[in-house]
């Protein structure tokens, strides 16, 4: 008669995924009152993570914010189901 062993195993995932590339170079038109809005940068980001098939990637601040001037710091981040994430800032 055979014996079965039933045994919980329990993964824990701390692979940080690793961006490759975010985007190509962008330029923003300012209106004649030196504003606009902040473009979607998140669909260029190609990332992995050889412990999770799907990545979600956010964006700081986020897409169609109202900006003026320059210089604003942009952070995209690439998180997997763990929630270990890795992040690439660029200015705008």
């Amino acid at each position: 008669m055979p014996v079965y062993i039933w045994i919980n195993v329990e993964i824990d995932n701390t692979q940080v995924p690793v961006i490759t590339s975010t985007h190509e170079y962008q330029y923003i038109s300012m209106t004649d009152g030196c504003y606009a809005y902040l473009p979607d940068c998140r669909g260029d980001v190609e990332a992995f993570d050889e412990c999770a098939s799907e990545l979600t990637i956010t964006q700081n601040p986020e897409p169609n914010t109202f900006i003026t001037g320059d210089g604003i710091l942009i952070t995209l981040r690439a998180y997997d189901q763990a929630n270990n994430y890795a992040q690439a800032t660029f200015f705008l």
